[in-house]
């Protein structure tokens, strides 16, 4: 049995997944929902029996599912063993509740009992998607790790690239979830929040065009005609309100800057979507220095200073050179940036001694060593992404995550789905993407990235006169 760990964007059956997550219990933020591929048959019965020997090994968590009429519910009394309820969404694809881990917490010297965790799985075919979904209290990456490994050990098998299997039963099943989603009630929140914030909202069909300069309003989705979007503002809204508006859900400063890069994608799309299209994300990590006082800073005043790079893609044919090459491009970066090779290796979670994909989790991990207690010392936020969009072919999708590692460094990671990029244009736009921040941010020429995966020459990053003209007033917020 093999087991993959996903980080998000979903695309396919994975993205269907993530939806069921949402359909049984919308996912706030400040929780984590985990992937696990399960690349080969398994049955109910193995596959909850694998779990519940994971709950019996760790004291810390135990089940709390109770069957009802109307479904499962949880409760916060009496532990119950493994209850499995399947939902049908399509031919073939079955989604099981399998379970919900719960345990005693302690919070503000009080002692509550609640749910902590939720196991949703999907199957089709040959092929089981596993979701962890963990809360705020014990939204942890290590912990998904730990499952991950937990569950490899148990099911047996080594970890492949995910699967990129997105067939029509699996497009079905996403359909039912997100319709279902979409006359939930967190779909209708989703839509007021941002019509009582932005001043209104355009769907993913009704794009007319980004914002002219981030005073009036970079929504973090807004993308041209034609490239897809998920929700924007209405060109016209001021800055501060887009701020204020993220800062009312909850997100961290590193959403505004989001925005900067929507509009440089969508900026640069002509120059990198040549070819065929081929499916493959992006990932860009950045670091944040609190360089202010809390008072001054407020919630928005953070400064960029660095921007490392990590890219994998499904165009790349050796995913370990391009993990290689992803390192090389991080040791580059901060070197330029004077930041710690500690610092990068916590930002890239790429694992310099163990095979690939083994802790793609692992990107935003606590690191013990700044003295942080674990999960309270940080969090993990996932910001502007809004899994009931049907986002067309040749779009482009992004999730933040965001971790606080330190009283003086915040640690962020963009992943960016790009439906139509061609072979090699990922690793181009992350490298294009960071020098134009760091430029933008030091005011002084970038130095080259020198990346080579599977096939490709080493890239030298654009200067600041590269730059799209009106972009750098998002950077200091």
């Amino acid at each position: 049995m093999a087991v993959t760990r996903t980080l998000l964007p979903l695309t396919g059956a994975q993205r269907a997944l993530h939806d069921a997550v949402g359909r049984f219990a919308p996912v706030p933020v400040g929780e984590v929902v985990g992937l696990f591929t399960l690349a080969a048959p398994v049955t109910d019965a193995a596959l909850a029996a694998a779990i519940d020997r994971l709950v019996a090994r760790h004291a810390a968590l135990r089940w709390r599912l109770v069957e009802t009429a109307a479904g499962p519910r949880l409760t916060e009394h009496s532990a119950v063993g493994p209850r499995l309820r399947s939902v049908r969404l399509s031919a073939g694809d079955r989604v099981a509740v399998d379970g919900v881990v719960g345990a005693e917490v302690r919070q503000r010297g009080d002692t509550t009992r609640a749910p902590m965790a939720r196991f949703v799985s999907i199957s089709g075919g040959e092929t089981r998607l596993l979701a962890v979904r963990l809360d705020h209290r014990c939204a942890d990456f290590p912990t998904l790790d730990l499952i991950a490994r937990f569950l490899e050990a148990e099911l047996g098998g080594t970890i492949p690239a995910p699967p990129v299997a997105d067939d029509a039963a699996v497009q079905a099943a996403r359909a039912a979830a997100e319709e279902a989603h979409a006359r939930s009630a967190s779909g209708a929140a989703d839509r007021a929040f941002w019509a009582r914030h932005l001043g209104g909202v355009r769907g993913p069909t009704d794009v007319s065009g980004l914002a002219d300069g981030a005073e009036r309003g970079v929504a973090a989705s807004g993308w041209r005609r034609g490239e897809g979007a998920l929700y924007r503002a209405d060109p016209g809204v001021p800055a501060g309100r887009l701020r204020a508006a993220a800062r009312t859900m909850g997100m961290t400063p590193c959403a505004f800057v989001f925005g900067l890069l929507a509009r440089f994608v969508a900026t640069r799309r002509g120059q990198t979507a040549a070819g065929a299209p081929v499916a493959g994300p992006v990932v860009l990590g950045a670091t944040f220095d609190r360089r202010v006082g809390r008072a001054a800073r407020g919630a928005f005043g953070y400064h960029m200073a660095a921007l490392p790079v990590v890219v994998h893609g499904a165009d790349d044919a050796d995913p370990a050179a391009a993990l290689r090459a992803a390192g090389q491009a991080l040791h580059a970066v901060s070197a330029h940036a004077r930041l710690a090779p500690s610092a990068v290796q916590a930002t890239a979670g790429v694992d310099w001694h163990g095979p690939p994909f083994r802790l793609l989790f692992n990107y935003v991990r606590f690191e013990r060593r700044f003295g942080l207690p674990a999960p309270q010392g940080w969090r993990a936020l996932t910001g502007l992404y809004r899994p009931a969009a049907a986002l067309p072919a040749g779009c482009l999708q992004a999730v933040m995550l965001t971790v606080e590692e330190s009283a003086d460094r915040v640690e962020t990671l963009w992943q960016i789905d790009h439906d139509a990029m061609a072979p090699g244009s990922a690793l181009a736009l992350a490298a294009a993407f960071a020098a134009f921040v760091r430029d933008a941010v030091s005011e002084r020429p970038g130095a080259a990235v020198g990346s080579s995966a599977a096939g490709q020459a080493p890239l030298a990053t654009p200067s600041a006169t590269a730059r799209p003209d009106g972009m750098t007033e998002t950077v200091e917020i």
